[in-house]
């Protein structure tokens, strides 16, 4: 669970941090504009290129987020990857596929005691693809 806290606390943070940065670069270009050594339209030209930053700043924290949050299941999958080929055993029908559509009859699902569908009837014509979600 503290996986979840951290990335709970990614997008008010960048927040917080990018307001703070923004603000000293405002203090630091307004001294630098009345000290003469900036124009005042290259200064809005950069707090525009700044801003401009935000956006991606703020997706590369949430990406940083959900990376972190499956970094545990990391080596499972890599052991899965990993795992040699099963060969068919000797006389074993080959599957030709499907030649005009798929049909599952009296279909039910379920979750734990609580059932979502009962009954129904599950059609696929040859190149559809059907999507099941819970």
């Amino acid at each position: 669970m503290a996986v979840y806290r951290r990335i709970a606390l990614i997008v008010p943070l960048t927040e917080v941090l990018g307001a703070i940065g923004m603000c000293f670069v405002v203090l630091y270009g307004s001294r630098l504009i009345l000290d003469d050594r900036m124009s005042a339209g290259f200064f809005f030209l950069f707090l525009l290129g700044m801003m401009s930053l935000i956006s991606p700043m703020k997706a590369a924290g949430t990406i940083y987020g959900h990376l972190q949050q499956r970094a545990p299941r990391s080596p499972r999958i890599y052991e899965l990857l990993d795992l040699e080929q099963e060969e068919d055993a000797p006389g074993k029908l080959a599957f030709p596929g499907v030649r005009e559509a798929i049909e599952f009859r009296a279909v039910t699902f379920s979750f734990g005691r609580a059932r979502g569908a009962e009954g129904r009837l599950v059609h696929g014509a040859r190149g559809e693809k059907i999507g099941i979600a819970g």
